[in-house]
């Protein structure tokens, strides 16, 4: 009720924590307002289960409750509620900003795990192939190496030279021979698991 008025928002309701979860996985919100009671589950319940089936970080979920209770607050935050508050006394700028507030958190967020996996991408692969670079190699080798030593299995690993391949550089030039690498890196990525 608080929220109707303003146009920016798109207001989508739910009577039960299974619905809510329901329209979270069709939908996609930018921000739930979440009541800590819910005929069928509690709040913190259900951000157990947001979490569970979030493939991302979740939405920005704000916890509502009628009254307040420090434990609960507590809870809610540690299980990934961006804000508590109590529903008495509730203000339409309050809401306003606890919503802002609770979306720029989760878009941040996000674009801080998107900059990670990034610069882990940067860092592990060759920029040209696209295939795991020596360090990456190296600390796969030791892996695998320590999981065969451990079930007691052999293990294989495959050298393989590009015969020729300076011939190439220098018949039709390093541009030629960066499209021919990526070829290369392109044909043994289909051939291999991730």
């Amino acid at each position: 009720r608080l929220l109707a008025e303003e146009p920016r928002f798109q207001i989508a309701t739910e009577a039960t924590g299974m619905d809510g979860l329901a329209r979270c996985r069709d939908f996609d919100p930018d921000c739930i307002l979440l009541d800590y009671m819910l005929p069928d589950m509690d709040g913190l319940e259900f951000l157990l289960a947001l979490r569970c089936e979030a493939r991302d970080e979740p939405a920005a979920v704000i916890m509502l409750t009628g009254q307040g209770s420090e434990s609960v607050a507590v809870e809610a935050l540690k299980s990934g509620a961006q804000d508590y508050l109590v529903k008495r006394g509730m203000s339409r700028t309050r809401m306003i900003a606890a919503l802002d507030m609770a979306v720029e958190r989760v878009s941040l967020r996000r674009e801080a795990e998107r900059t990670q996996k990034e610069i882990e991408r940067l860092a592990f692969t060759d920029a040209l192939t696209g295939l795991a670079n020596r360090h990456l190699f190296q600390n796969r080798l030791a892996h695998a190496a320590a999981v065969a030593a451990r079930n007691k299995q052999g293990l294989a690993v495959l050298l393989a030279d590009l015969d020729g391949f300076k011939k190439v550089n220098d018949a039709h030039g390093h541009i030629a021979g960066d499209k021919v690498m990526a070829e290369v890196g392109v044909r043994l990525m289909g051939l291999v698991r991730e």
